[in-house]
C-alpha cells in the first residue's frame, strides 16, 4: 500500500512539473539557459583536467597500478576477519 501511494504522488509530481514547463515555458528556457551557462563556465572547466588525466591514466594502466596501494590500505585486514567471526 505504501509503496502505490509513493508512486501516485511521483506520478503527480512529475504531471505537475510538465504542466509548468508547458504553462510557462520563458521561465523554463531561462532556467535552462541558466543552467547550461553555469555548468560551460564553472563545472567543465573544473572537471576537464580530471576527465583528461584520469583517461590518460586509464589508457596508460597507471590508474591499477597506483590503486594497488589504497586497496591494501583501505582492504580489511585478515585479524578483523578473524575477530569478527
Amino acid at each position: 500500500m505504501r509503496g502505490k501511494i509513493s508512486m501516485i504522488v511521483w506520478a503527480a509530481a512529475a504531471v505537475l512539473l510538465t504542466l509548468s514547463l508547458v504553462w510557462y515555458p520563458e521561465s523554463a528556457l531561462g532556467a535552462a539557459k541558466d543552467g547550461m551557462t553555469l555548468f560551460l563556465n564553472v563545472v567543465f572547466p573544473s572537471l576537464l583536467p580530471f576527465f583528461i588525466l584520469s583517461e590518460i591514466m586509464l589508457g596508460l594502466v597507471w590508474a591499477l597500478t597506483l590503486s594497488e596501494p589504497v586497496r591494501l590500505t583501505l582492504s580489511e585486514p585478515t585479524w578483523a576477519r578473524a575477530c569478527l567471526q
